[in-house]
């Protein structure tokens, strides 16, 4: 009689290497009949200890196409299918493995883009950053000019700046210079909510607020 050992990989719900070692004269599966498929004259039992209840309809069918052709003696088509399923078997795993290399490098390189994200993303905080402390430090002290003539200041003076802002002397004091046409003064903020404007041709200065 004849016993089937068999050797089984899966990967991926397919065989990946099968090894048939026929023997003669073994007991535990004489009187398996040539005419029924092989793989339905086991056992539950010993389905599972050969590994076959882990194969597919179509796996288990080639496997019994070939014990078939052994028992008859037709070895040269055993060999002939044996080789067809290994080229199939070794087609299917270079597919899987191509497909896994194609989620590899496209994994890759959705990681490179989220890096590159994120350091663009840092790179506008940081520029982000460097325009808000410019307007702070602009706003600390810029220079202008007075537009009309300027007389220096009595009092509730207004100074109207080429910049289109409009401040106004915040206290008590005078300071009477020789008319200047286009005086450049600059706006120094001196505390927290603190300015003065500074005549740039003397260096005279009085506190200031903003009024528009």
């Amino acid at each position: 009689m004849v016993l089937v050992c068999l050797n089984f990989r899966l990967h991926r719900g397919a065989m990946r290497f099968l090894s048939l070692v026929l023997l003669v004269g073994l007991p535990g599966f004489a009187g398996v009949s040539h005419g029924a498929p092989f793989s339905d004259s086991l056992s539950d039992r010993e389905m599972k200890e050969t590994g076959l209840e882990r194969l597919t309809p179509d796996e288990r069918t080639v496997l019994d196409e070939l014990i078939s052709l052994y028992q008859e003696g037709r070895l040269e088509e055993v060999r002939e299918i044996a080789e067809k399923e290994a080229a199939t078997l070794a087609a299917a795993e270079m597919e899987v493995r191509l497909a896994d290399a194609k989620e590899e490098v496209a994994l890759e390189a959705t990681q490179e883009m989220e890096v590159r994200i994120e350091e663009i993303r840092e790179e506008a905080t940081a520029e982000a950053v460097k325009v808000v402390e410019a307007k702070i430090e602009a706003e600390k002290r810029f220079v202008a000019v007075v537009e009309g003539t300027f007389r220096g200041w009595s009092g509730r003076t207004q100074f109207r700046l080429d910049n289109g802002q409009v401040w106004m002397q915040k206290r008590d004091a005078m300071y009477n210079p020789r008319s200047d046409q286009e005086a450049v003064v600059v706006i120094e903020k001196v505390s927290y909510d603190q300015y003065r404007l500074i005549y740039a041709k003397t260096g005279a200065n009085v506190l200031v607020t903003r009024i528009k």
